[in-house]
């Protein structure tokens, strides 16, 4: 079997994904005050360059959304803090392990490393 590549598959879904949580990002941001608002402006802005480059099937696409992903697990856990409610609790894990299972899919999925090339060097 040859290998997968290009835009499809898991890598299409984690696409739409990110233009969807971006684009709320960018425009719930313009509601929110201090530095949620920064936060949020942030990932909708870096979300897009991200999304930009992976479609250019640019190899520093993958380390943007890898970044990007870190970038929500680190926001993730400073808010910690402010979680009041079971509701939320439960809100806050679902969003951590949805970024942690995109950020092990960028770095084990075959059709990645066939698309953009391997994100590490061998030999």
């Amino acid at each position: 079997m040859t290998g997968k590549r290009g835009i499809g598959g898991w890598l299409l879904v984690f696409l739409l994904w990110l233009a969807l949580t971006s684009g709320l990002s960018l425009l719930v941001g313009l509601r929110q005050t201090g530095y949620k608002r920064g936060a949020m402006g942030a990932y909708g802005v870096l979300g897009v360059v991200t999304i930009v480059q992976l479609v250019r099937k640019q190899p520093s696409g993958v380390q943007l959304a890898k970044t990007l992903l870190v970038f929500v697990i680190a926001m993730l856990i400073l808010e910690i803090g402010q979680v009041r409610t079971r509701q939320q609790g439960a809100g806050f894990t679902r969003n951590l392990i949805i970024a942690g299972l995109w950020l092990a899919y960028l770095a084990k999925s075959e059709r990645v490393k066939n698309t953009f090339g391997s994100t590490q060097h061998d030999e």
